[in-house]
């Protein structure tokens, strides 16, 4: 398994609460959590790692910008586009580095 590890918000992943609860294959983004490389893929997302033994952690920020306490999980199923450097000056990411 590898030790990289992912970050996404929670406006990222609304409207997908209900495939995420059952371990459902969905398209979103999500990016590299030490070089903010984002990459939009097809993938499994758990919000209790035990249940997706097999992913890589997953940091989700609130509407506010801050870091949930605890990792979710994700496995990448399929990468949609390569890696992008992400402009954190106009983001939100910006604001809670």
């Amino acid at each position: 398994m590898s030790t990289r590890e992912w970050e996404t918000m929670d406006e990222v992943l609304y409207g997908y609460e209900r495939k995420i609860d059952a371990n459902e294959v969905i398209e979103t983004y999500i990016v590299d959590h030490e070089t903010y490389e984002r990459m939009d893929v097809k993938a499994i997302i758990s919000r209790d790692p035990a249940k997706l033994p097999d992913g890589e952690k997953l940091w989700v920020r609130d509407f506010k910008g801050r870091l949930r306490p605890e990792p979710w999980s994700i496995k990448i199923v399929e990468v949609l586009t390569p890696s992008s450097s992400v402009d954190i000056g106009d983001s939100i990411w910006s604001e809670v580095k």
